[in-house]
């Protein structure tokens, strides 16, 4: 029985056809964004309502010189309006809105309960 040698011309140009890398069309690399296009970002990509919802509670809480928000009202507030569980409005993390409001004017601090601590976390908006 012949021995046939293997068909190397014949793999070589499958090889070649198949498993090199075609080129690519070359596009512009993307620039990191800055501090102040994450929060114009941030503000454009939120869904309607979840500004609104804090517009009015920062209005209904503002004493001329600074207002405080509740973080469990807010949420149960934009979850209401846009129609998702309180659970999806953090995992979406639609309250994380401390720069589009510092791009605004106002100065913002959230603060939470530590370890050993009991309250409940809130937003401060204050006049700068």
């Amino acid at each position: 029985m012949p021995k046939h040698a293997p068909d190397y011309a014949g793999i070589a140009a499958w090889a070649k056809a198949h498993c090199t890398p075609q080129p690519q069309e070359v596009t512009e690399m993307a620039n990191p964004i800055t501090p102040d296009e994450a929060a114009a970002h941030k503000a454009a990509v939120l869904p309607e309502g979840v500004i609104e919802e804090f517009n009015d509670l920062i209005a209904l809480a503002f004493d001329g010189r600074t207002a405080t928000v509740m973080q469990d009202d807010v949420a149960e507030a934009v979850a209401g309006r846009l129609g998702i569980s309180v659970n999806e409005v953090f995992d979406r993390h639609l309250l994380d809105v401390e720069p589009v409001y510092r791009a605004a004017g106002w100065e913002v601090q959230y603060d939470k309960p530590g370890f050993n601590e009991s309250y409940r976390p809130y937003f401060k908006f204050s006049r700068p």
